[in-house]
């Protein structure tokens, strides 16, 4: 995902701020991401992620909550599959590091239940060959008055260490997009260049 620039600078968040970490035996956290545009939260709305690794996948449960009514939510596909382009309305997305890589994948997972995802060799240079059969384990999506609830599982390669960058993108009225992570240390929303804000499991 790559948003376009604004013209003014985010507030930051820290590590300690953005979260709030479970027993370590369950290897999971509980990540309340922050806006970059305040306006965002001033509109009543709040994006958390329960992160959980287990075996070979790691389990997202997003949840937004605000006046939907105000909000853009892509409608259940009826053949649910990849679809480039995801993050341009609401989206929740999550990037997975090897801890001691410059390689990652993102993951795109629309509330529609369409999905995308593409191995990148470094910052925004995506792999000469992506992995076959780069998918989901699983998705759920559940709204209700004021909440939005997004839940997937994604294959992990093997229990090595990782770091994870969940994030999410809303889409408010009049097409207005709002940008959610662990924190936003750059003068812009980049969801890309985020080893320094991710949470290691």
């Amino acid at each position: 995902m790559l948003p376009p620039a604004f013209g003014r600078t985010g507030k930051k968040a820290s590590l300690t701020d953005a979260m709030e970490p479970l027993p370590s035996a369950l290897r999971s956290a509980r990540i309340l991401l922050q806006p970059f545009e305040p306006r965002a939260a001033a509109d009543g709305f709040s994006c958390t992620v329960h992160v959980r690794r287990q075996a070979r996948a790691l389990l997202l449960h997003y949840c937004v909550k605000g006046p939907h009514g105000h909000l853009a939510v892509p409608a259940a596909s009826g053949r649910p599959g990849p679809a480039p382009g995801l993050w341009r309305t609401t989206c929740m997305e999550c990037f997975i590091r090897p801890a001691i890589s410059s390689a990652y994948t993102e993951w795109n997972l629309s509330p529609s239940g369409n999905w995308w995802a593409c191995a990148f060799e470094s910052c925004r240079i995506p792999a000469r060959r992506q992995p076959d059969g780069l998918r989901p384990l699983r998705m759920r999506t559940r709204q209700s008055a004021g909440q939005l609830i997004v839940q997937s599982a994604l294959p992990l390669a093997d229990g090595a260490a990782l770091s994870i960058s969940p994030a999410v993108v809303l889409e408010h009225e009049h097409g207005v997009l709002s940008y959610w992570a662990i924190a936003h240390p750059f003068d812009q929303p980049d969801f890309h260049r985020g080893p320094s804000i991710a949470l290691s499991l």
